[in-house]
């Protein structure tokens, strides 16, 4: 009789813990659910809810090809990688293969790679003709939007000779590199710097501290990267292997929502003040005058580059979210003034997408759902329309 309700009484034990672990796994998916899934079901509208990574293995399962996804040239900055028996720091991703995005919009974006790892149709780079060449972060890679929605998609289908060298998490550096490494003097460009104010100066905060990258500030610098493309590219791809690989295994079978709420509880705490890995939304970082005159450099090296390979440097000014959502700008949009400033002193054509938005009823809801993030579908056609009219023939 004892036995029994010894059993009867773990049985219960069992029962009532698996019961709240899976209540918590339910509450912890909830609480992590995005910004932007919560304004999709308002909206009526689906939500693909894997994460990235889930979403690429499905699609090298269903498909049968080697589905990548997309690499953040940032990431080289702490994944050290070596070509030729030397530090390298790729600017494209993995070169001639589809790449799976990011979901702000409901769906995994996915785009196919050119030759160098950039979101452009193959063979572009070597047709012959004057290039509009761009330059920028995630909202010109188009890294959150369908192939052919893009910014510079759309500009294409205008303008054929359209390059785009933006990779996400890119800033200032990494674009004067992407410049340097792949606009040549047969292309005869324009090339469109598309300075994004919400987080631009923070990234030159964290680029410039790397030796390799900040060697871009000396004229005759290069990694010859086009050069050594075959070599750079098998480098990246063993690497994104390597570490998708890594990442599949080491995902959680049991509780996976759960121990990621736990982890990023542990992140938070790690965060004291002071701590450089102490993030935040607008408030992040602090834009300061130190930053913009490094900008201002960067832009400056960036016009007398594209200048002696024959062409011209504009300059176009992204708005971020929180400018039209009744937030504080972010200390990199509160710098606005001082940058246009500046840049007008370069003598660099300016196209301004903030009075372009500003003139939108509801500017907000050019942005996913009405929430933080990339430009939507119609953001991006707002300013595809509005550079198409003012950038030069």
């Amino acid at each position: 009789m004892n036995y029994r309700k010894a059993t009867a009484a773990a049985l219960s034990v069992l029962v009532s813990t698996a019961a709240a672990l899976a209540a918590a796994e339910w509450i912890a998916g909830k609480m992590l659910r995005p910004d932007g899934a919560r304004a999709a079901a308002a909206a009526g509208v689906p939500w693909d809810p894997r994460d990235r990574l889930q979403a690429v293995a499905d699609e090298r399962r269903s498909t049968g090809r080697a589905w990548y996804p997309a690499v953040p040239a940032n990431t080289y900055l702490e994944r050290e990688l070596q070509v030729d028996g030397r530090r390298a720091i790729p600017l494209g991703g993995v070169a001639e293969v589809s790449v799976i995005g990011c979901n702000e919009n409901g769906y995994f974006s996915a785009f196919e790679t050119d030759e160098f790892g950039f979101n452009n149709p193959r063979g572009l780079h070597s047709a012959p003709g004057t290039k509009l060449v761009f330059v920028g972060d995630s909202f010109t890679q188009g890294d959150c939007l369908r192939q052919g929605a893009t910014i510079v998609d759309r500009v294409r289908a205008q303008r054929p000779q359209t390059l785009n060298l933006a990779t996400g998490g890119n800033g200032p550096l990494f674009e004067l590199a992407a410049l340097r490494e792949y606009v040549r003097p047969d292309h005869r460009a324009t090339v469109v710097w598309m300075y994004y104010e919400g987080n631009d100066l923070d990234d030159l905060r964290r680029d410039r501290a790397d030796p390799l990258l900040a060697r871009y500030l000396e004229p005759a610098f290069t990694q010859n990267l086009a050069q050594r493309q075959a070599r750079v590219n098998a480098a990246v791809q063993a690497m994104v292997d390597e570490r998708f690989a890594q990442q599949m295994q080491e995902r959680p079978r049991m509780l996976p929502h759960l121990r990621l709420l736990v982890w990023q509880a542990r992140q938070r705490l790690r965060a004291r003040p002071g701590s450089a890995i102490q993030t935040g939304g607008p408030e992040a970082g602090d834009g300061d005058a130190a930053d913009v005159a490094m900008l201002l450099r960067i832009l400056a090296a960036a016009r007398d580059e594209v200048a002696g390979k024959g062409g011209r440097l504009v300059f176009v000014y992204l708005p971020e979210y929180w400018r039209y959502a009744g937030s504080t700008p972010s200390p990199g949009a509160q710098r606005r003034d001082e940058v246009l400033a500046g840049v007008r002193a370069l003598g660099l054509p300016v196209v301004d997408l903030h009075e372009v938005f500003a003139r939108q009823d509801r500017p907000e809801l050019l942005f996913p759902f009405g929430v933080k993030g990339n430009y939507n579908d119609r953001g991006a056609e707002v300013a595809a329309s509005a550079l198409l009219e003012a950038l030069p023939p």
